[in-house]
């Protein structure tokens, strides 16, 4: 591979994009970066699936019955079967936290490999989303390519003991690898401070409304949530909520990695999930937009992108105080929970501070994943 960068381009630039997620899952950061990235450049995308990066712990069971059911829709981008995407998923034991399972795996990706060594020409660009050893792999295996540390989540933060050790060591050493590191928060930058060099903040953002929301006067009935339920989800909080305010409807929309611990008001109703692109459509009978998450080592470094998807909308966000939201407030359409509970705002209140049709406009031009992405486009080459 010697040599690679040096050669004058030629072919349209191409992405090896490692994902945290799978292809398949409800669309988030990194399938709307390899959207963004395909049609800036027109290049063709290799996302590969590293497979998990971590031991097997006991709540896997009930994720792996649920995978072995009968389909239901599918959540994940509809260009998904596109021809400029090729998808891989690695072959991996769920043993890589120790270096035997790693050494174990390695031979387990062969097949892998040449796929990506097919792949790989002078003009492509490397992006990983997780930190794990295909990354620090791939990395290493194409060392003339550009390589960039997209660091969406503190990985570490969802993992205990031996699994989370390891986490810490794979994070380590590839933001050393990288040749930049864009975090999706103020706290993932500051976790990186040690390559401040490197690090350029890119927040999460928005896809646009297919259209303008119709202007439909709220009757402040139904509180919604739309997204993933899983442990940074606040159940209590939910519960509290629908007994306070017996009078409105909770909706919540989207896949349940972890239910509720028991029984739940009547008033709150759980929703399947909608594929992404109809998220706003559901999301187009709520009053209020929900972001109801537990304050902990993972949430303490997110940026919500339903907060841009509601506000997209110009629904007001009733939002717990984590991550990148505890640094908005009224001005940018945010109340928080505990004023709710307090009685120092009602929901009457949230709902006449709706912007005006120019304002949310004028939000969802400067928050798009376009937007976001083309302030680091000059990283990729």
């Amino acid at each position: 591979m010697t040599g690679l960068r040096a050669m004058s381009r030629r072919d349209p630039l191409r992405l090896l994009y490692l994902s945290p997620v799978p292809l398949g899952s409800f669309a988030q950061r990194p399938h709307h970066f390899v959207h963004w990235f395909h049609q800036r450049y027109d290049g063709e995308v290799l996302w590969v699936d590293p497979g998990p990066s971590r031991l097997p712990r006991g709540s896997d069971w009930p994720r792996l019955v649920k995978h072995f059911r009968p389909a239901g829709p599918a959540l994940g981008p509809d260009w998904r079967h596109a021809p400029w995407l090729q998808h891989a998923q690695a072959r991996v034991l769920p043993f890589e936290p120790w270096a035997w399972g790693r050494r174990i795996n390695r031979t387990l990706w062969r097949d892998l490999l040449e796929q990506t060594d097919a792949f790989v020409t002078p003009e492509t660009v490397l992006v990983f989303g997780k930190p794990c050893a295909l990354s620090l792999a791939l990395s290493q295996r194409y060392p003339q390519q550009r390589c960039i540390f997209d660091a969406m989540d503190h990985m570490p933060g969802f993992l205990t003991g031996v699994s989370r050790r390891w986490m810490v060591q794979a994070e380590r050493a590839l933001a050393e690898q990288a040749d930049a590191i864009w975090t999706s928060s103020h706290a993932l930058a500051e976790h990186h401070s040690d390559h401040a060099g490197k690090v350029r903040l890119v927040l999460n953002a928005l896809t646009h409304p297919p259209s303008a929301p119709a202007q439909v006067q709220p009757s402040g009935q139904v509180l919604g949530y739309l997204g993933v339920i899983d442990r940074w989800f606040d159940w209590d909080l939910i519960t509290a909520l629908a007994t306070a305010i017996p009078q409105a409807t909770i909706e919540l929309v989207g896949p349940v990695h972890v239910p509720a611990p028991r029984s739940l008001p009547s008033n709150v109703h759980c929703l399947p999930p909608v594929p992404q692109h109809q998220v706003y459509q559901a999301m187009s009978g709520f009053d209020v937009g929900l972001i109801p998450f537990a304050n902990n080592d993972v949430t303490a470094y997110v940026d919500p992108v339903k907060y841009y998807e509601y506000r997209a909308l110009g629904l007001p966000v009733l939002s717990t105080r984590f991550g990148e939201m505890s640094h908005r407030n009224a001005t940018d359409g945010v109340y928080f929970w505990d004023q709710l509970m307090s009685g120092e705002v009602d929901i009457a209140t949230l709902i006449a501070g709706q912007p005006t049709e120019g304002h949310r406009q004028e939000f969802c031009d400067s928050n798009s994943w376009k937007r976001r992405f083309d302030s680091v486009a000059h990283s990729l080459n």
